[in-house]
């Protein structure tokens, strides 16, 4: 939503084209919470980010389920983010990244759920 998205062999990249550009991740394992989502990013926008959880068959985002990140939007290097969800839910679904809240290039070079443990959950880019 608000992004045209190309998924190359080690990096996706989302030309955000709107105020509240946004990317979705399923096929979650099941595991246990709270969690941690590894982030490399290099981008162009402006704005705070956010990753919100749902652990419903139909993903279904609130604010209740999301945390805020500040994302260094200089467009010129990777910068590396360790998010935490508190979700504690074993049945987690989907994720949802929203890397700013403007126009601009996000280049995601790592994106990684790791469980409590520390143990990787899912890989979508490494």
């Amino acid at each position: 939503r608000h992004a045209r998205v190309s998924v190359l062999d080690k990096e996706i990249r989302m030309q955000c084209i709107g105020n509240d550009p946004q990317i979705l991740f399923s096929n979650i394992p099941p595991a246990t919470g709270p969690f941690t989502l590894e982030l490399k990013l290099k981008s162009s926008s402006k704005g705070r980010g956010m990753v919100f959880w749902s652990a419903a068959v139909k993903p279904e985002f609130s604010a209740k389920s999301s945390v805020t990140f500040s994302p260094n939007h200089d467009g010129e290097q990777w910068h590396e983010y360790m998010v935490t969800l508190p979700a504690v839910t074993s049945a987690l679904t989907h994720l949802r990244l929203d890397p700013g809240s403007a126009p601009g290039l996000v280049r995601i070079a790592r994106i990684v759920l790791k469980d409590a443990s520390g143990k990787v959950v899912k890989s979508w880019i490494q």
